[in-house]
């Protein structure tokens, strides 16, 4: 944890306050949960569709998992349009 020019710290506050890094630009990240939630999924359908290749490969790897630029998942038209087609029909036998 860093304090500021304040003595106060940036711990919970989602931003950076240290001097330090006044020149880092904010990026927004999302990760597994918040790609599900842009795509209107639930989680394992992310983690299936990574599996398959058909989201971008993410710009970083952490213990929780995989990590992308919001822009990427946003892009990813292609997957937002799977999720548009029409469940599988459990028989293909037509039903008397």
């Amino acid at each position: 944890m860093h304090a500021d020019e304040k003595g106060q710290t940036n711990a919970g506050k989602g931003r950076l306050t240290s001097p330090q890094f006044r020149h880092v630009q904010k990026l927004d990240l999302v990760g597994t949960a918040e790609a599900a939630k842009i795509l209107d999924v639930e989680r394992p359908r992310i983690a299936k569709w990574r599996r398959l290749g058909l989201l971008p490969e993410p710009v970083a790897e952490v213990a929780s998992g995989p990590i992308w630029l919001r822009s990427q998942i946003e892009e990813a038209i292609g997957v937002r349009e799977l999720r548009r087609r029409p469940a599988r029909q459990a028989s293909a036998r037509p039903t008397p």
